[in-house]
C-alpha cells in the first residue's frame, strides 16, 4: 500500500457507511437470525463499492492478497480499530420476545460476530475476484472462513466460488 493511503478496510468501511441504512440493516439481521451488526447495504449497492475496493488495492503478490482478505475479514469478525467504536454499526438487539434460538449451520461454533457483516462479504468478493490467487496454497484461507463464516451465506459462497 502506498504512504498516505487508507487500508482496505478503512476505505470500504467508509464507502459503505456512507450507504448505511439502519432500517434495512434491522432487516438483514433478523433474515439471517443474527445479532451481528450489519451496515444495512444490499447486494445492489455493495458490488460498485466492492468493485472501487478491488480497483484501489489489487493484490501484488499471493502474501499481499492473504493480508488483504484477511484484514477484511478480521473486521467483519471483530470490528475495527481504526474507528472510534461508534463509527461502526451497532448489533441488532431483539425485543426479548422476537429474540431466536441460536442458529448454526453445523456443529461448529463460529465466534460471535461482532463487526460488520458486509466486511465479510467483501473479504469473500475480494477473494473470488483475484482468481489467480485461488490455489491450493491458501486453501487454509478459505477454510478458516468457512469455519469461522458459519451460516450458510459465508459457507456457500467460498464452497462455491473458491
Amino acid at each position: 500500500m502506498p504512504p498516505g493511503q487508507p487500508s482496505i478496510v478503512e476505505t470500504t468501511h467508509r464507502a459503505l457507511s456512507e450507504l448505511a441504512n439502519p432500517k434495512t440493516a434491522r432487516e438483514m439481521a433478523a433474515y439471517m437470525k443474527t445479532s451481528q451488526p450489519f451496515y444495512g447495504v444490499q447486494n445492489p449497492a455493495r458490488l460498485p463499492v466492492f468493485k472501487q475496493m478491488c480497483q484501489m488495492h489489487a493484490p501484488a503478490d499471493g502474501s499481499a492478497y492473504r493480508a488483504a482478505v484477511l484484514s477484511l475479514w478480521d473486521a467483519g469478525l471483530h470490528g475495527g480499530d481504526s474507528e472510534p467504536a461508534d463509527a461502526w454499526p451497532a448489533p441488532f438487539e431483539y425485543a426479548p420476545d422476537e429474540a431466536p434460538e441460536p442458529r448454526r449451520d453445523s456443529d461448529m461454533s463460529p465466534p460471535e460476530h461482532r463487526g460488520p457483516r458486509e466486511l465479510m462479504y467483501a473479504a469473500c468478493y475480494y477473494a473470488e475476484r483475484f482468481n489467480e490467487h485461488v490455489t491450493p496454497a491458501h486453501l487454509p484461507l478459505f477454510k478458516r472462513m468457512i469455519v469461522e463464516g458459519g451460516w450458510w451465506d459465508i459457507v456457500d459462497w467460498v464452497g462455491d466460488k473458491m
